[in-house]
This record gives C-alpha cells, sequence and structure tokens, in this order.
C-alpha cells in the first residue's frame, strides 16, 4: 500500500448515494476501518494521510470533509464545514507540501491550513479506499509531491497516463482477470483487493441519440439492468428488452422512501417496477454460459463426462469474483449436486410432499434438508405428531437412514444420472449426463 510523506496529493471522484439515517460516515481513502475510517475524533496519532465526509442532520463540529494525519506523536486534523450534495458527481483533493495542508472541491480551494513545520505523516500506508462508503469512486491518484491547483484542474476530467512522475498509486478502477483487486497504473504495483464492492463499467456510445450518455429511452437504452437502477426514480418503470441476463444486481436503497411520519416509520410512496417488455422473453436467472470443452471420464465404473472451467471468464462475466460452482444446468435442465441418497430429477413431476415421502424422489430423499440437523419427524409420521426424544435423521430414498453429515456436490457421491460435482482446486466440473442431456460446448450454464 502507497506510503506517503512530507508532500503529497490524494484526490477522488465521489459520488454519495442518498441516506435515510440521521448520520453517515463515508471513508474516501485512509489507513482505518470501520467508524475510525471517517470520523476524525477516531482517529489515532498513527494515522496515514485521510479524506473523508460526515453528514448529519444536526449541526456538528465534525460535518462537511475531514481530512488529516498523523505524525506518530501527534494528530493533525481538520474540518470543512462544506455540503456534498448526494447523487452528484465531485472531484475531492488534498494537498500537503510540508507547511501548507489544502483542500479542493471541484478544482477550488475550499479549505487552507498550515501545518507547524516539521510535522509530516507517520509511515502508515494508505490501506484502504471507500471503507463504509455507500455511493461510488473512480479515479483514485496518491503523489508523493504537492500537485499545484492549475495542475489539479488540468487533468481531474482526464484519464492520466501510467507512471507520471511523482505518481505513488493510481487506480481508474481497472481489475485483474478474475475481478479479484483494482489495478494500480503506477509503477509501485500497490494493488487492491475487492472487498464488499462491486467494479462498474463506464459505457460509451457513437450513436449521436447518446450524446450525453443512456438515458432510457428506445434510441438511447441503458445497456445493463444495473445502469438503468442507477437513474430509476420512484414511479418509473423499467423494461427489459429480450435476452439472457446474467448480472450481480446489489443497487443500495432501490425505490427507498426517506420521509419519516409521526411514529418514526418510512411513507410508503411511488414504487419502481421493473418487468420484461411485452411479447418479449426475458430470462433473468443468475446464470452464465461456461463455453466449455468437454471429456470422457470414468469415475467409480460410471462413463461421466469432464471439464475445466475457466473461472476467470466467469468472474468477468458477472463482474465479481467467483470461485465455486453451485447450479449446473444442460439445456436448459436442472443438474443434481451429487447426493449420497439417489432421486429422480426435482423439477419432474412429483406426488410427494412433506408428509407424503413419495419414493425414489427428493421428498423421500433427503427429508427436510439435505445436511444432518435435528428433526423430530420421522419417515412416515406427520409433522404434527410429535416424539418423546428428537432425533437427528436424515433419510434415503428408500426410507433408510443416513447418519453422516455430507455436503451436496461431493464427487465421491457421484453415481447417478444427472448429478454433477466441482472440485474448486482445480477448477474440474464433473458431470453424469442423461441420455438426452449430453453436454456440449455451448448448451451448458452454471450460476
Amino acid at each position: 500500500a502507497p506510503v506517503l510523506s512530507d508532500n503529497f496529493t490524494q484526490e477522488a471522484w465521489v459520488y454519495s448515494d442518498n441516506i435515510t439515517m440521521d448520520y453517515h460516515y463515508r471513508s474516501i481513502m485512509g489507513s482505518g476501518q470501520g467508524l475510525h475510517a471517517a470520523y476524525s475524533n477516531k482517529w489515532d496519532i498513527d494515522t496515514s494521510p485521510t479524506i473523508s465526509i460526515i453528514t448529519r442532520n444536526w449541526a456538528c463540529t465534525t460535518c462537511g470533509i475531514n481530512y488529516g494525519f498523523g505524525t506518530g506523536t501527534k494528530l493533525i486534523k481538520f474540518n470543512a464545514d462544506v455540503t456534498v450534495p448526494v447523487k452528484v458527481w465531485h472531484h475531492i483533493a488534498t494537498t500537503f507540501d510540508g507547511t501548507n495542508y489544502i483542500l479542493y472541491m471541484n478544482g477550488e480551494v475550499v479549505d487552507n491550513n498550515t501545518v507547524t513545520a516539521g510535522d509530516t505523516p507517520a509511515a502508515t500506508p494508505v490501506r484502504y479506499i471507500g471503507t463504509d462508503f455507500i455511493g461510488k469512486i473512480d479515479e483514485v491518484r496518491m503523489w508523493s509531491v504537492a500537485r499545484t491547483q492549475t495542475e489539479i484542474q488540468d487533468n481531474m476530467n482526464k484519464t492520466l497516463a501510467d507512471n507520471v512522475t511523482g505518481m505513488e498509486a493510481y487506480y481508474p478502477m481497472a481489475v485483474n482477470n478474475n475481478y479479484s483487486m483494482i489495478i494500480d497504473n503506477s509503477s509501485n504495483a500497490n494493488h487492491a483487493s475487492i472487498t464488499k464492492a462491486e467494479i462498474r463499467s463506464r459505457f460509451f456510445s457513437d450513436n449521436s441519440s447518446c450524446t450525453n450518455g443512456p438515458d432510457g429511452t428506445t434510441s438511447c437504452p441503458y445497456p445493463t439492468i444495473r445502469s438503468a437502477l442507477d437513474d430509476a426514480q420512484p414511479g418509473d418503470h423499467v423494461y427489459i428488452r429480450e435476452g439472457r441476463y446474467s448480472e450481480l444486481l446489489t443497487k443500495w436503497q432501490l425505490n427507498h422512501s426517506y420521509e419519516r411520519v409521526a411514529d418514526n416509520l418510512a411513507t410508503e410512496g411511488p414504487k419502481i417496477t421493473i418487468e420484461g417488455y411485452p411479447n418479449e422473453e426475458v430470462i433473468l436467472d443468475g446464470t452464465v454460459a461456461i463455453n466449455a470443452q468437454w471429456q470422457a471420464y470414468t469415475h467409480n465404473g460410471h462413463n461421466i463426462y469432464t471439464t475445466v472451467l475457466d473461472m476467470d471468464n466467469i468472474s468477468k462475466q458477472i463482474n465479481k469474483t467467483v470461485d465455486n460452482i453451485t447450479g449446473v444446468f444442460v439445456n436448459g435442465r436442472y443438474m443434481i449436486p451429487a447426493m449420497p441418497m439417489n432421486f429422480k430429477n426435482p423439477t419432474d413431476n412429483t406426488t410427494g410432499n412433506p408428509k407424503n415421502r413419495e419414493p425414489g424422489t427428493v421428498w423421500a430423499g433427503i427429508g427436510k434438508s439435505p445436511f444432518n440437523t435435528v428433526s423430530d419427524v420421522d419417515a412416515g409420521e406427520d409433522e404434527d405428531e410429535e416424539d418423546e426424544d428428537e432425533t437427528t435423521t436424515v433419510y434415503g430414498s428408500d426410507g433408510s437412514a443416513y447418519v453422516n453429515d455430507y455436503v451436496p456436490g461431493d464427487l465421491a457421491n457421484l453415481d447417478n444420472n444427472e448429478e454433477w460435482s466441482f472440485d474448486a482446486a482445480n477448477k474440474t466440473l464433473y458431470l453424469y449426463a442423461s441420455d438426452n442431456y449430453t453436454p456440449t460446448s455451448t448448451n451448458v450454464r452454471v450460476r
């Protein structure tokens, strides 16, 4: 992680989402986590150069933008009582030349303080970007020089070249192959792990109707569901056009009411409606195509298929690190994670239910849960009947009890049609195909 010393600059574009709480602490960058990341009264004498935003619905001495650092023997901190409007992009920067500590907002000076000569930051790395930050952050830059106001203004709306003189770290939010890290484009390789955050794509168009970016019209539609949700307002109707969508949707406060009434409950307002476009087939199932090359394989005397998955490619399709598989579908048909008991595909018709454990079906095969759990319902017993003692039981397809714990998808249990197993260590998927659902390079999707 970058370490900033007696001359430095920190800058970033930030977009703070709306909040319904009475207060919120948002760290843009610094060395702390939790409340200590943003609230300057909680910073310690070893805090790295830090910038944060604090908003409250009452007067406070730390509202606005907080910035400062620890020297190792004392804490230097400042507060600029400025308003940072929500749902608008702002460029925020601080510079320190050994004496003058200046805060900029959108290229203009909003606070300027003098620091005692010799007071420089402790050698604590800037370890975190966006701790507890609800919103968006982009173009994060850290420098070992105090940039001038002109340099900040001339470059804040540009994407910079790599390895500019004095650049300690530069994060234009490019990611590595499996979406586990954002890449530092400086020569210092201070790459950052992605935790509790999503990395979004920017979209550009040469369509003359989209000169100002997507707006949701038929001539300039949003390229993704997630991008539409960013702009959707209460009462809007979002139509999704025909196709299959594999997006991971994590929109915070979608259609959330901020209004309060006397008993402190939110007032219900107009809703955002999301639906498929009329007469078009829209599929949102969280699956991605794997485009794999399958090989015949013998496992415990059974003829099955196996393939090594490109987990990086799967991660790219949903913009999030994927290191395991939880579902497999062949030609749209659900495949069963390998079980110690065998039963027909649970998507097929059945007359079974919790009180009618139809033999050979999931109802007889695993009882209430695939894991060994405390149960007071024995095979053939109604749920409202009671035993004197609760027992730990998992049922087989023939009504017999399994007494050992098991995990669905265990390769050792792969022994029946339409079962699968995935070995995360070697990224290998194993599939026991049925006659009508043989895997090809194009007909398998995973979740």
